[in-house]
């Protein structure tokens, strides 16, 4: 079985205020449970062997993190610029950090990790990155 998943937007929600008023985009977990709930009900009885999923388009919100912000390193460079920057990749991956500790897209993960038994098969993850 085929599962497409496209724009997620997993985002951190650290630097994400107005004012004194706190953003949060991230779905809770619930959300992805319920709709992988239907899906196993779904394949239960049928003859499905495995379940591949795959994660197309903007699933990681890197480039909109208010992480950006605290110097003069940018997410957009033209392609003819890109080169090897380890400053360039601390900041992506401190960003994919933060979004990985923002609680919501935590327990979305774990929930991902958990499908195999859900779904009492295996379970094929697949990432293809969007337009960010």
């Amino acid at each position: 079985m085929l599962i497409v998943l496209s724009d997620l937007h997993f985002a951190e929600a650290e630097t994400s205020h107005l004012g004194r008023l706190s953003v949060n985009h991230n779905l809770p977990s619930i959300v992805y449970k319920a709709f992988f709930r239907e899906i196993a009900e779904f394949i239960r009885d049928d003859n499905v062997k495995t379940v591949d999923i795959v994660l197309a388009g903007d699933i990681f919100e890197i480039n909109r993190s208010g992480f950006w912000l605290v110097d003069s390193l940018r997410p957009y460079v033209n392609n003819s610029q890109v080169e090897a920057d380890p400053a360039l990749e601390r900041r992506v991956l401190e960003i994919l950090d933060a979004i990985a500790r923002e609680p919501r897209v935590s327990e979305t993960l774990l929930l991902f990790r958990q499908l195999p038994e859900l779904f009492k098969r295996p379970v094929r993850v697949h990432y293809i990155p969007g337009n960010h």
